[in-house]
């Protein structure tokens, strides 16, 4: 079991969510995520909403924290 697993079975988070996370806390925009993973910057959105109401964070910063925290990054 990783990091990305347990991060998912905690939280309930996508593959792609656990991701986006690890690349929110690389400190990237949702612009800079989007065209990494050749995504809609929309779709970006929906996942940085999704992973904040399923971690509970207030805000990217904290998400990101909660990344480090669970060797995610």
């Amino acid at each position: 079991t990783d990091a990305t697993d347990i991060c998912a079975d905690t939280f309930g988070l996508t593959a792609r969510e656990v991701e986006v996370l690890g690349l929110i806390a690389e400190g990237k925009s949702n612009q800079q995520i989007a065209d990494e993973l050749f995504i809609s910057i929309r779709t970006v959105i929906n996942h940085v909403t999704n992973i904040l109401n399923k971690t509970t964070a207030s805000n990217r910063t904290e998400a990101a924290m909660l990344a480090a925290r669970h060797g995610l990054v």
